[in-house]
């Protein structure tokens, strides 16, 4: 895959004038401490003083991306994937907490040197989700996903429309204990700073948040991408000294359904 972006344009450089939009509210996490909801999607290229601190690409930025291949019998299964990774991740940091989302402006197949606009014939993301597979070892699309939406389309902007299901999540997140308790937060997403008692090193959630345009405005969506927690994984893994405990994929069962029980008290569980 190729990635081409105009000359004119280049990487913005981590910038203070810069900011989220204020979005604050009592963060559960942290003893109550107001804290900007985007700032908690988007820590760790976005610190808590208000300024970001790696490159990236302006919200308008537009560019090329090709996609070459060697193996014609494959062309359907990448497109489908890259379907789904422009609307349900994105390029770059923090693309599961709604961040690097791409909108598909203009497809086209070249066939001997004849470019075929295909944009309308690419498949809808939302027919991809489902498939007939079960759970894998690693994050997957499986029978078991399930994806949860603002009840409500946001037509001020991008940000506010994050801003709702960011305020989904973290109303879930404040159910699995506070914010120094993790017997149940490992499960959802491993926090930075674990207790004693983890025994996993840090590892990618099953929950992708992302947007779509509709009727003018942003409609949020959170998927939920369950697999075989910890199945199949090496010690190198493991925390030094820790061992998986024997009940560890009960309970990330029973985790991720509580969790998704909070979620749609927020958000609407549809039917894929």
């Amino acid at each position: 895959m190729v990635i081409t972006c105009p000359k004119d344009k280049n990487f913005l450089k981590p910038s203070t004038k810069d900011k989220f939009p204020e979005h604050r509210g009592n963060y559960p996490l942290s003893r109550n401490t107001p804290v900007n909801i985007l700032n908690y999607l988007a820590y760790g290229v976005y610190d808590y003083r208000d300024r970001f601190t790696h490159a990236f690409f302006d919200e308008r930025q537009r560019f090329d991306i090709c996609l070459r291949f060697t193996n014609e019998t494959k062309v359907d299964e990448v497109i489908k994937a890259f379907v789904v990774m422009c609307y349900v991740g994105g390029l770059g940091a923090k693309s599961r907490n709604g961040f690097g989302k791409i909108k598909i402006i203009k497809a086209v197949e070249n066939k001997e040197n004849n470019e075929i606009d295909i944009t309308q014939s690419l498949p809808k993301w939302k027919n991809l989700l489902k498939t007939n597979n079960s759970k894998s070892n690693y994050t997957s699309l499986s029978d078991s996903v399930k994806l949860f939406s603002a009840k409500e389309v946001s037509s001020r902007s991008y940000d506010n429309a994050l801003k709702i299901i960011g305020d989904a999540y973290i109303h879930a997140r404040k159910n699995m204990g506070d914010g120094h308790t993790y017997n149940t937060r490992r499960y959802i997403a491993a926090p930075i700073v674990q207790d004693s008692n983890s025994f996993l090193e840090r590892h990618s959630k099953s929950y992708f948040l992302f947007l779509d345009e509709e009727n003018g405005g942003y409609r949020g969506y959170i998927l939920f991408v369950p697999y075989k927690y910890v199945s199949g994984i090496g010690n190198e893994n493991l925390k030094k000294g820790k061992s998986i405990p024997t009940d560890v994929l009960e309970k990330f069962d029973a985790a991720t359904q509580k969790f998704n029980e909070k979620l749609q008290e927020k958000l609407n569980l549809e039917r894929l």
